[in-house]
């Protein structure tokens, strides 16, 4: 996952960078630098972001259906 997809996901999901971090046990400073690609996510935050990238696609597909 790249920095501006990191971004675009964190702001779907209406999270700050800090909460964000939270969420996969990192800091608000390494979510800024991976957003503004100065450090790529390691492999074990690339699963943890792939997995929220998961659960909200999941979320908006149910979205659409209760429409």
């Amino acid at each position: 996952m790249q920095g501006a997809e990191i971004r675009q996901l964190r702001i779907a999901l209406g999270l700050t960078q800090e909460e964000l971090g939270e969420m996969i046990g990192t800091g608000d400073v390494t979510i800024s630098h991976w957003e503004n690609a100065h450090h790529a996510p390691s492999p074990l935050a690339q699963k943890a972001l792939a997995a929220l990238r998961v659960e909200q696609d999941q979320a908006r597909l149910v979205g659409k259906e209760r429409e």
